[in-house]
C-alpha cells in the first residue's frame, strides 16, 4: 500500500514539473516544393513554394518570381519561357497554350532568385484513351474506356459528383489511380471506386481521365495515400501522430537540383486528358 501511495506522489510531482518546450530548428534551410502539369489540351500550370520552419504559421511560402522554361526534345530553344503569375491561384501560366502531340518528350527547368536551379526528368506525352461511358454498377462508379494493348498504361481518374437539384455544388470528389496490368488491351476496361448513391435521386457526374507515365502514376498514388492518411476514413481517423499510424508517403518526384542531382519535393506531370459528363438517374 505504501508503495502505491509513493508512486502516486511521484507521478503527481512529475506532472507538476512539466514545462512547455518550444521547438526550435536553428539549422533550418528552406527547400523548394514544385508541382507542374502539362496536359494534351495545351494547358500548363506551375506552382512553386518553399518549406517553412516548424515554428512558423504558414505551411509553405509561395514563390512569385521564379524563372521557368519548358523544353521539348528536338527543339533548340524553350517552347515556353514567358509566364504570368496568378496571385489568386498562386500559379504560373504561360502567355499562350502549348501545342502538344502524343509521344513528344518534355522537361522543365526552374530557377529561383537565390540562383538555385532545378530540372525535371524527361517525360513523354501519353496517347489519350477514348472514354466511352460512366456507369454505376454494384455501388461502384466506373469510367469505361478502350485500353491500349501491349504497352504499360497508367491512369488517374478524377470524378466530380453533384446532386441534380444542386448542380453547382460538388457533393463528392473521387480520385483513383490505376495501371492496366489486369485489363491490358480490354475494349471495355474500367477504373472505379465504391460509393453509395441514392437510387431514388439523380446525379451529375463529371470525369477527367488522365493518361500518365509511370513517374506521374507513382507520384499520384503516393499523393492520394498521403491525403487518405491526413483525412482518415470511416474505419480510422486521420492522425499521422498516432503511434500506430502508417508513416507518411514519400512524395519525392522527378525533379532534382541541377548541381548535385539532389531530389526535391514535387513532380512534373505530362498527361493526356479525356473528359466526359453524364447524368445518372
Amino acid at each position: 500500500m505504501k508503495t502505491k501511495i509513493l508512486l502516486c506522489c511521484l507521478f503527481a510531482l512529475t506532472l507538476g514539473c512539466v514545462d512547455r518546450v518550444e521547438i526550435k530548428n536553428d539549422n533550418f534551410t528552406a527547400q523548394p516544393v514544385i508541382w507542374a502539369e502539362l496536359t494534351s489540351d495545351g494547358e500548363f500550370r506551375v506552382i512553386v513554394s518553399l518549406t517553412t520552419n516548424i515554428d512558423e504559421n504558414s505551411s509553405n511560402a509561395f514563390v512569385d518570381d521564379a524563372t521557368i522554361r519548358l523544353w521539348k526534345v528536338g527543339e533548340n530553344n524553350p517552347i515556353a519561357e514567358n509566364f504570368n503569375y496568378d496571385k489568386e491561384n498562386k500559379s504560373y501560366y504561360p502567355v499562350s497554350l502549348i501545342e502538344t502531340e502524343a509521344d513528344d518528350v518534355y522537361w522543365l527547368e526552374i530557377e529561383l532568385n537565390d540562383g538555385s536551379s532545378y530540372v525535371s526528368s524527361q517525360e513523354k506525352m501519353p496517347t489519350a484513351v477514348s472514354v466511352s461511358d460512366i456507369v454505376y454498377v454494384n455501388n461502384q462508379l466506373r469510367a469505361v474506356f478502350q485500353d491500349i494493348k501491349d504497352e504499360p498504361n497508367f491512369y488517374f481518374a478524377d470524378f466530380k459528383i453533384s446532386h441534380i437539384l444542386i448542380s453547382d455544388e460538388i457533393t463528392e470528389h473521387l480520385q483513383i489511380v490505376s495501371n492496366d496490368i489486369l485489363f491490358d488491351g480490354n475494349a471495355k476496361a474500367y477504373v472505379g471506386e465504391y460509393i453509395t448513391l441514392d437510387n431514388n435521386e439523380s446525379y451529375n457526374i463529371s470525369l477527367k481521365l488522365h493518361s500518365l507515365g509511370n513517374s506521374a502514376y507513382l507520384f499520384y498514388r503516393n499523393f492520394i495515400e498521403q491525403k487518405d492518411l491526413n483525412e482518415g476514413s470511416e474505419q480510422q481517423e486521420g492522425d499521422l501522430g498516432s503511434m500506430f499510424s502508417r508513416p507518411p508517403a514519400n512524395l519525392y518526384g522527378n525533379i532534382t537540383k541541377k548541381e548535385g542531382g539532389e531530389k526535391v519535393l514535387g513532380q512534373f506531370i505530362v498527361s493526356s486528358i479525356s473528359t466526359i459528363n453524364k447524368t445518372i438517374e
